[in-house]
């Protein structure tokens, strides 16, 4: 019991003493590594934009890439779901709930399809008059 009471009392000793040798050795690396050449060029993002495969592409450019991706995900999963319905409808053995089913999915996996159709046709038509506008 005694043992913690002193630890106690003796720990606030030690963190002053842990603070001040870690303010001391990060202000002398700061200063050691603080080797900046003030004319230098500055950085740029061009390694960045190289890497990621935008290089000088105009936001409306990645725009329009970041929304045909999307959109072919989400045609891909309505393929999937239309596939699914299908199997099901096939699989379904006669039982008319199981058919109802799986022709209430077919159905709206066709509407979700012509939805995204549209909405890729939409965003295509949007995006290309911006561009046509701007320059």
């Amino acid at each position: 019991m005694f043992d913690v009471i002193q630890r106690i009392r003796t720990m606030p000793r030690h963190f002053v003493s842990l603070a001040t040798i870690f303010s001391i050795i990060i202000v002398v690396f700061s200063i050691v590594s603080g080797t900046n050449d003030v004319s230098a060029a500055p950085p740029t993002l061009s390694p960045v934009l190289t890497e990621t495969g935008l290089g000088g592409a105009s936001p409306v450019v990645v725009t329009l890439k970041i929304v045909s991706v999307v959109l072919s995900v989400l045609g891909l999963i309505t393929l999937v779901m239309i596939i699914w319905a299908g199997f099901s409808w096939m699989l379904s053995g006669g039982n008319s709930e199981k058919m109802r089913q799986a022709r209430d999915r077919l159905v709206l996996a066709v509407i979700g399809l012509a939805i995204v159709m549209a909405s890729y046709g939409i965003a295509k038509y949007v995006f290309d008059q911006i561009v046509k506008a701007t320059t």
